[in-house]
């Protein structure tokens, strides 16, 4: 079976019940199942496009299953995302660490997991979200987030299969500062 074309959608379509349009709209689902930009999976969606507005790669559809997050001039990119507030009540803020293991790359086209355990990406772009006022923390403002960029290759040279990795340590690796 071939892999189905994904239309972008606007947010308008109306969901259906007996061959009957409902008022109910795709944006009404939206709003409803991703208005937390805090949280962590969503956190790191918008994370992924922030990244991909900058280099300017949102035209295309996000693929999901992809074994990178973004493709930008033919170079793979693996986007991760941590913050010092999550939208769940804290006693302190939460530690800054990223989740880097080598994984089994799926490949869409041939349905199939790659025999060896790798980062399949060009370049890793870490997004923290570096604000700690709960009151006023907004993701929607690029100015609350920092950007560290590392080529893979140097990432899995300076720190080998390792599975996650601090702030702290990230920094040590000399990587690109982009605030």
């Amino acid at each position: 079976m071939d892999q189905i074309k994904i239309d972008k959608k606007t947010g308008l379509e109306k969901f259906s019940f007996n061959k009957k349009e409902l008022e109910t709209k795709l944006i009404d689902f939206w709003q409803w199942s991703g208005s937390d930009l805090i949280s962590n999976s969503y956190r790191g969606l918008l994370a992924e496009y922030i990244v991909g507005l900058d280099l300017g790669v949102t035209n295309k559809i996000r693929m999901e299953w992809s074994p990178y997050d973004l493709k930008f001039n033919g170079l793979c990119i693996e986007v991760k995302s941590s913050a010092y507030i999550q939208s769940w009540s804290q006693k302190q803020f939460s530690k800054i660490s990223f989740n880097i293991p080598p994984t089994y790359p799926w490949n869409y086209k041939t349905n199939s997991y790659s025999k060896y355990k790798t980062r399949p990406s060009h370049f890793y772009v870490f997004c923290l979200l570096n604000f700690k006022n709960p009151k006023t923390i907004n993701p929607m403002n690029f100015d609350q987030w920092d950007f560290y960029i590392i080529p893979t290759y140097r990432l899995t040279n300076l720190i080998g299969n390792q599975k996650t990795i601090t702030l702290n340590r990230l920094k040590q690796l000399e990587v690109t500062l982009i605030e």
